[in-house]
C-alpha cells in the first residue's frame, strides 16, 4: 500500500484536521508525513528522494527511465552513472551533478523532491500517540527517518530501485533550483564532528558554518569587552578625581515599559533558540515544544513591541533628536567617540566636549540604536514571521532563496543580536564615568 492508502485507512475514522492543535505548523507535518510516522512508533521509517519535473502546473511528476536515459555515461547503467566512485552510496556532489546535466540537456525543471515513509509498518497503536508529542524524536540527530537515506531510482521495466544517499545531502544548499526543498528545524546546527570534518572536507558543511561563525562572533564581543573591563580595572587609579555627575533626562514611564517588555522578549527569544538549536543538550524549558510556543509567542509581543517603539517616538518628534547623526559630522563625532572609549576614559579624561552637545545618546551609542532598531530587529522580525508558518509563507520563502537561506538569515541576526547585547549591556555601564554629558 502507498502512504496515502494507509493514511486513508486512519482517515476514515479520525479528522486529523480538528485534532492536533498542539503541533507546530500541522500542515507541513500532515504534507511530509503519515499518521504511523508518530503513532507506531516501533515501525521503522526512512527517508527517500525522488527525481521530479518541477514544472510550473505540474504535480512534480516522478521521472522515469527512458527520460533520464540520455544522462547515463556511456556503457554504464543509471546506478553506476550516479554512483561514479563505486562506494554504494550516493553523495550530493554525486546526485547535485548528475541533476544538474539532467537540466543543461533538456529538463530544465529537473528537480528532487522528498518524503518520509514507512518502509516497515508495525500495527501497534497502543501508545495512543501520547509518546510521540516528543519533538526530540524526529527533530535530533537521532530521529529515526535519518538511519535510512534512499534515493529511488527508476528500472528500465517501470518499476524502481532504491540505492543509499550520503547524510550530506541535507545540510547541503545544493547548486540552482533542484536542490532538496527539504529542512528540518535544527538539522544544520554545528556538532564537534563537524569541527572535525571541517580540516577535511569543508564542503560536505554546508550551511552549518553559521553555528561557527555566530559562535565566533558572540566569543570575540565578549573578549573584547572583557579586555575593555580589565583595562578599566588596571587604571582605576587615574579616576579618583572628583568628578562631574552626569545629567540624565527623566525617561518616559511609556519607554520604560517599553525598554523591559522588549529585552525580556529578546531574552526569551534567545533562550527559546538555543532550545530550538540544541534540544538534546540544552532543554530550558522542559520540552522542545514549550521552547517553540514560547519563541513564537515572544517573537509576536516582540513586533507589538517595536510598532509602539516606532509610533511613539514619530507621535512624540523625539526620533531625529535621539537617534539622529548629522552625515557632515559622522566620522568625526564617531572618532571622537571611539577615541574616548578607547584612551581618554582609561587616564580620567572627560568626554569630548564636542560630543556633549548630543542629547540624551552620543553617536556611537546612536549608530548602535539606528542599526539594531531599523535594520537587524525588521529582518528579524520578517524572517521569524515567515518561519512561523511556513505552509502559507511557503512562496515568499522560496522567492527569497528557500527555507535554509531565510532561516541562515535568521540565525544569523540572532547571533548578531546576543554579540549587541553583550556589547549594550557593557557600554551602558560606562556612562557614570562621563563628564556632564546628557540632557
Amino acid at each position: 500500500m502507498s502512504s496515502d492508502e494507509r493514511k486513508g485507512i486512519c482517515l476514515k475514522c479520525h479528522d486529523a484536521t480538528r485534532t492536533h492543535l498542539w503541533l507546530p505548523q500541522k500542515e507541513l507535518h500532515f504534507n511530509y508525513l503519515e499518521c504511523t510516522s508518530c503513532h507506531s512508533l516501533k515501525a521503522q521509517i526512512g527517508m527517500t528522494i525522488f527525481m521530479v519535473d518541477k514544472a510550473e502546473g505540474s504535480k512534480e511528476a516522478v521521472l522515469n527511465f527512458s527520460q533520464l536515459q540520455p544522462f547515463l555515461d556511456p556503457g554504464k547503467t543509471l546506478v553506476e552513472t550516479l554512483d561514479r566512485d563505486a562506494n554504494g552510496t550516493i553523495s550530493d556532489v554525486e546526485l547535485f551533478s548528475f541533476m544538474k546535466s539532467v537540466q543543461a540537456g533538456g529538463i530544465p525543471t529537473a528537480g528532487l523532491e522528498v518524503r518520509i515513509l514507512v518502509l516497515n509498518p508495525v500495527h501497534d497503536f497502543s501508545s495512543k500517540g501520547e509518546t510521540a508529542r516528543d519533538c526530540t524524536l524526529c527533530h535530533s540527530k537521532d530521529a529515526r527517518f535519518y538511519s535510512t537515506i534512499l534515493l529511488e531510482i527508476p528500472d528500465k521495466d517501470g518499476g524502481f530501485t532504491t540505492f543509499p544517499v550520503d547524510k550530506g545531502i541535507l545540510v547541503s544548499r545544493g547548486p540552482g533550483p533542484f536542490r532538496v526543498d527539504f529542512y528540518l528545524l535544527g538539522e544544520s546546527k554545528i556538532r564537534r564532528e563537524d569541527l572535525e570534518d571541517l580540516l577535511l572536507v569543508v564542503r560536505r558543511i554546508g550551511f552549518k558554518w553559521l553555528d561557527l561563525l555566530g559562535a565566533g562572533l558572540a566569543l570575540f564581543t565578549l573578549s573584547v569587552v572583557s579586555f575593555h573591563a580589565l583595562l578599566m580595572f588596571l587604571t582605576r587609579s587615574l579616576r579618583r578625581r572628583p568628578r562631574n555627575i552626569e545629567e540624565f533626562t527623566t525617561v518616559p514611564v511609556a519607554i520604560r515599559i517599553w525598554h523591559w517588555v522588549h529585552g525580556l522578549c529578546v531574552i526569551l527569544l534567545l533562550l527559546t533558540g538555543i532550545q530550538l538549536r540544541l534540544p538534546d543538550l540544552a532543554p530550558i524549558f522542559a520540552t522542545f515544544l514549550n521552547a517553540v510556543n514560547l519563541h513564537n509567542l515572544s517573537g509576536t509581543v516582540l513586533i507589538l513591541d517595536f510598532l509602539f517603539w516606532i509610533s511613539y517616538q514619530l507621535g512624540k518628534r523625539e526620533f531625529m533628536r535621539r537617534y539622529f547623526i548629522s552625515p557632515r559630522h559622522f566620522f568625526r563625532d564617531i572618532g571622537q567617540t571611539l577615541h574616548y572609549y578607547g584612551y581618554l576614559i582609561f587616564v580620567g579624561e572627560d568626554f569630548p566636549k564636542g560630543i556633549r552637545d548630543y542629547p540624551v545618546f552620543d553617536p556611537l551609542e546612536r549608530s548602535y540604536f539606528l542599526t539594531t532598531m531599523l535594520v537587524l530587529l525588521p529582518v528579524q522580525m520578517l524572517t521569524g514571521l515567515l518561519l512561523m508558518d511556513m505552509n502559507t509563507t511557503m512562496p515568499i520563502i522560496r522567492a527569497l532563496g528557500g527555507v535554509r537561506v531565510v532561516d541562515a538569515v535568521h540565525l544569523l541576526f540572532a547571533y548578531l543580536f546576543i554579540s549587541s547585547m553583550i556589547a549594550h549591556t557593557y557600554f551602558h555601564t560606562l556612562k557614570r564615568f562621563r563628564g556632564v554629558a546628557g540632557r
